[in-house]
């Protein structure tokens, strides 16, 4: 059960926003180095090119046209201890440790400014990885003490390529005070998963190749009520698409030679329920501007029917230690920002920082909700008016309680962690329509 949930962990990547394990906080993507550092609280203050997912609205805003292109690197660990005393101080014990790391290009833009109609427009195409499959890493799991037929399990896995987004985006000034935008995600493009169980005398192989397609869109707004406050909002329409899947297993013996082939395929359908997010921008004094969010998932109408035998309920059940409700997911978010200028008023610093709660899927086995919590820090320097470039880390932390492996009554504590850089370079085209930020 244990190999088995970790290859079910990267498959469900594929039902869009993916829910593939409670832990695992991709069922929330974000994009973008600045929004990473702020906590992800973004919808709100939306002036980079990851407008075009965070709310398309804030492309009305940008003054000159710009090149935007962001790298990622995730590094995840799970962790879970049982000991279990059976008498006269004898001792089974359980351990599992998952590792994983993905390095990758996260989103890509370009962004284009332009007046007429006596209203000032902007238009973007972006391009970033929605569901990511190039991870790579490893499971061990360990059982050892009487009775318990001492055993050490490796799973290893890689991936490649993933799901992908074509974003086109729109949107319009309607006033002062007053910002709409649309995005259209195209989903395209596939990923493969190879997993590998290496024995003694033999390796076990299984590898998936998947395939998700459809489109859906991201309307955002935009309100200034008053000079030094901003308000946002975007929603992600729901998405109802094919997903097919082709699944091949396979033996190696110590010489290298395969045997026992088998091959399955199936033709699913999934829908990803509606996504609100709501923001706040204060600007108190001119160099400091303090964001915060709250965003909802109905995850309780996500769906995945027809995938091989799993269930309907979306995500399909990955290991037996959760209850498996699931849950609306709800995000709380706060980001911080100061700004601060450089030598001779070349350039500017910005510092950031942030802090979010992120509720997952499921509950756990005492039914009380799992968070994944955290804290981010970034800065960016803006060089000159054409170059800037920014960094950011964010830490992401969690725990909570499942079945016990030798009693399932007794429950035993999962603790999670992850690391997340960004680094984006910005090219600033100058000298186009100039206008005031936020």
């Amino acid at each position: 059960m244990r190999s088995r949930f970790l290859v079910l962990f990267f498959l469900l990547t594929l039902a869009l926003g993916a829910q593939y394990k409670p832990w695992y906080n991709y069922f929330n993507p974000y994009f973008g180095t600045k929004a990473l550092a702020m906590g992800n609280a973004f919808t709100a203050m939306a002036d980079d090119a990851t407008a075009v997912f965070w709310n398309p609205a804030g492309l009305a805003r940008l003054a000159n046209p710009e090149f935007y292109l962001s790298y990622r690197i995730d590094t995840h660990r799970l962790n879970e201890n049982q000991v279990m005393t059976i008498s006269s101080g004898r001792t089974n014990e359980y351990t599992f440790s998952f590792n994983s790391k993905l390095n990758q290009i996260d989103f890509f833009s370009i962004t284009l400014p332009a007046k007429f109609w006596r209203r000032q427009w902007g238009f973007a195409l972006g391009y970033y990885r929605y569901i990511p499959y190039g991870f790579s890493g490893s499971a061990q799991t360990t059982v050892t003490g009487p009775g318990t037929m001492d055993k050490n399990l490796l799973h290893e896995f890689s991936g490649s390529e993933g799901i992908d987004v074509l974003a086109f985006s729109l949107a319009v000034d309607v006033s002062r005070f007053f910002q709409v935008g649309v995005t259209i995600q195209q989903f395209f493009n596939s990923g493969t998963l190879h997993n590998q169980f290496p024995g003694q005398a033999y390796t076990v192989h299984r590898q998936y190749n998947e395939w998700i397609g459809g489109w859906n869109t991201i309307w955002g707004v935009l309100l200034r009520p008053v000079k030094p406050v901003v308000l946002g909002a975007a929603y992600h329409t729901p998405l109802s698409c094919t997903f097919a899947s082709s699944s091949l297993y396979w033996q190696t013996d110590s010489s290298g030679l395969e045997y026992d082939q088998f091959e399955e395929s199936c033709q699913a359908q999934v829908y990803i329920p509606a996504h609100l997010a709501l923001g706040l921008v204060v600007q108190p004094v001119a160099f400091l501007k303090v964001a915060l969010e709250y965003s909802l998932v109905q995850w309780s109408k996500g769906k995945i029917r027809n995938y091989y035998d799993y269930s309907p309920e979306l995500p399909y059940p990955i290991k037996a230690d959760f209850d498996l409700t699931q849950r609306d997911v709800w995000n709380k978010r706060i980001g911080v920002e100061v700004g601060i200028p450089l030598r001779r008023g070349k350039g500017q610093l910005q510092m950031r920082g942030g802090y979010f709660d992120e509720r997952q899927l499921y509950p756990d086995s005492f039914l009380d909700d799992i968070h994944v919590k955290g804290y981010s820090l970034g800065a960016g320097v803006r060089f000159s008016e054409i170059f800037s470039m920014e960094l950011a880390y964010q830490k992401q932390r969690a725990k909570w309680f499942e079945a016990g492996y030798f009693q399932r009554e007794v429950k035993i504590v999962s603790y999670y962690d992850a690391d997340i850089i960004n680094l984006t370079l910005r090219y600033h085209f100058q000298n186009f329509f100039r206008r005031s930020r936020l």
